[in-house]
C-alpha cells in the first residue's frame, strides 16, 4: 500500500539577507534541499514540504500549524530534527499527538547513527516500521526535559561550536561578570572565534528566549550590550522610534536588521554612554 508522505522544514528570518527579502525563494535554503533530498531517497521526492519563515520576534508557524491540523491524512511525517516539533512539554505533547493519537509515523534521519535515523524516528528509511523496538514512554519523557540549548548543534554551521560552555561564558560577558579574557577561557575559544559565535548566536531564537530570562532574572536591560558594535543607522532608528513609529518599523526603515526591545534598551545604553557607560557596567 503506497504510504502518504509530508515533510516540514523552517528558517529563521535572520539567515535571509536584506536585500533577498523581497523574492525570497524557501526552494534555495539548506533546509529545503536537504529535506527534498531525504524524500527523494526514500522514494516520495513530489511530496508535499510545509515550510515556514519564521520571525525571531513573534515566533508565528503557520505552515506547522496546519501541518499538525491535517497530520492525520499522512502516514509519514519527515523532519530533519526533532527540535522542528518544539521543545519540553510542547515537543513531548505534539510527538504524542503525531504518533500515538494521530497514528503517523515520523522520520528523521541522523548520519551520525548507526542506523542513520534519530532514536524518535518510528519508521526506517525503508518506511519499515520500527515502534516495537521504542520504549515510548522513555522517550516522552526524554522530550519533557529537553530545552532549545541542547538543539544548538543541530542547527547550521556555527551552531555545532556553540557548547553549553560557550553559552555560559557569554552570559557572563554580557552581564558583565568576568573580564574578556576569562570569558575566553571558560569558553576554550580564542577572542575571534568567541566574537563569531557570539554574533550567531544571537540570531538565534535559542538567544531571544535566553534574553528574556536573563532580563526577567537580572534585569539586563539596564546594562549596555557587549558585545558587537551599535548597528550603522542606529541614531535613525531611535529618532523614529521617538517619533511613535514601532522599533521594527524604524529598523527596516533605518536599512538594518531587526532589533529586539531589549536590545534596543542596551544599544542606546553604549551609544550614549560609550566607554565609560561599559566600564561602569563591569562588577569584576
Amino acid at each position: 500500500m503506497m504510504k502518504k508522505v509530508v515533510a516540514y522544514a523552517n528558517i529563521s528570518t535572520s539567515r535571509i539577507k536584506k536585500k533577498d527579502e523581497a523574492d525570497f525563494d524557501v526552494t534555495t535554503t539548506n533546509a529545503y534541499k536537504r529535506t527534498k533530498s531525504i524524500l527523494e531517497q526514500i522514494g516520495y521526492g513530489s511530496s508535499k514540504i510545509y515550510f515556514d519563515v519564521i520571525n525571531l520576534y513573534t515566533q508565528e508557524k503557520p505552515a506547522f500549524s496546519e501541518l499538525i491540523k491535517n497530520i492525520s491524512d499522512y502516514d509519514v511525517l519527515v523532519i530533519l530534527d526533532i527540535s522542528l516539533l518544539g521543545v519540553g512539554q510542547e515537543l513531548s505533547d505534539i510527538y504524542t499527538s503525531i504518533v500515538a493519537i494521530n497514528k503517523t509515523d515520523i522520520l528523521i534521519p541522523d548520519p551520525l547513527s548507526e542506523s542513520g535515523i534519530s532514536k524518535y524516528s518510528t519508521v526506517t528509511l525503508d518506511l519499515a516500521d520500527r515502534k516495537k523496538e521504542m520504549n515510548f514512554e522513555e522517550l516522552l519523557s526524554e522530550l519533557e526535559k529537553t530545552t532549545k540549548s541542547s538543539f544548538a548543534r543541530f542547527r547550521g554551521r556555527a551552531k555545532k561550536n556553540i557548547t553549553p560552555a560557550f553559552i555560559n561564558a557569554y552570559w557572563l560577558y554580557e552581564r558583565f561578570l568576568v573580564a574578556e579574557p576569562i570569558a575566553y577561557e571558560i569558553a576554550d575559544l580564542n577572542k575571534q572565534t568567541f566574537h563569531r559565535l557570539a554574533s550567531e548566536y544571537e540570531k538565534t531564537p535559542e538567544y531571544i528566549e535566553r534574553l528574556n530570562l536573563e532580563n526577567k532574572k537580572h534585569n539586563i536591560i539596564s546594562k549596555p550590550k557587549r558585545h558587537g558594535a551599535v548597528p550603522k543607522g542606529f541614531v535613525s532608528v531611535i529618532a523614529l522610534v521617538d517619533k511613535g513609529v514601532s522599533l521594527e518599523s524604524a529598523c527596516i526603515q533605518s536599512g538594518i536588521q531587526p532589533i529586539n526591545p531589549i536590545d534596543y534598551e542596551r544599544y542606546k545604553l553604549k551609544y550614549f554612554g560609550g566607554r565609560k557607560a561599559l566600564a561602569k557596567a563591569m562588577e569584576y
